[in-house]
């Protein structure tokens, strides 16, 4: 199964389980939604996480996971990447996956100029 990355979790944001995510991804409401399942990669495994909360705060993404609505329940998430299966990231109509546009080739006026 083929994994997306969906960003880094960088430390708590409050008392109620909420963590701080430095995001890669441009659809985070869409990614985010309350009951979307994503996954914590953790000692080589993908853990799946259901999303309690989600808001912007400055340049990160606050969410808050279900089981984990304590600050002293999120410490092992810190620090960790998460994840979305590539099958479940839908994307609106012209838009592409970085990887799916990694090797292609770039062509100007019929003539290739470079690959990606």
């Amino acid at each position: 199964m083929e994994y997306l990355l969906l960003g880094k979790i960088s430390k708590p944001h409050g008392l109620k389980g909420e963590v701080k995510i430095f995001s890669s991804t441009d659809f985070s409401k869409l990614r985010y939604q309350k009951g979307n399942v994503v996954f914590l990669l953790s000692n080589n495994e993908y853990l799946p996480l259901k999303v309690h909360s989600f808001y912007k705060y400055k340049d990160y993404d606050v969410v808050s996971f279900e089981e984990h609505l304590d600050i002293n329940l999120v410490n092992e998430l810190l620090n960790k990447s998460l994840y979305i299966k590539k099958t479940d990231a839908t994307l609106p109509s012209n838009h592409y996956h970085y990887t799916d546009l990694v090797n292609l080739k770039v062509i100007s006026e019929n003539k290739v100029i470079g690959i990606v």
